[in-house]
């Protein structure tokens, strides 16, 4: 592999990370608009409670993910 072919994997591997960090941020965004029955009328105490559901299910998707790619290994 020449030094230009490892430059330009290790760009294109640094712009993935960077789109997967963006990517988890609209999902939890997204997940947490959803929770959150109508944000522009809610207490704090709904918010939260919305917030909190958010996080299960983002915590229930990465363990189903994880339990997916750990059988994709063997």
């Amino acid at each position: 592999m020449t030094g230009e072919q490892t430059s330009a994997a290790s760009t294109i591997a640094s712009t993935m990370q960077q789109m997967s960090i963006s990517f988890g941020v609209a999902t939890a965004s997204l997940a947490t608009a959803f929770f959150i029955p109508d944000r522009f009328h809610t207490n704090s105490q709904q918010m939260i409670h919305g917030v909190h559901k958010a996080f299960v299910a983002l915590g229930i998707f990465t363990t189903l993910s994880s339990v997916v790619f750990l059988g994709a290994e063997g």
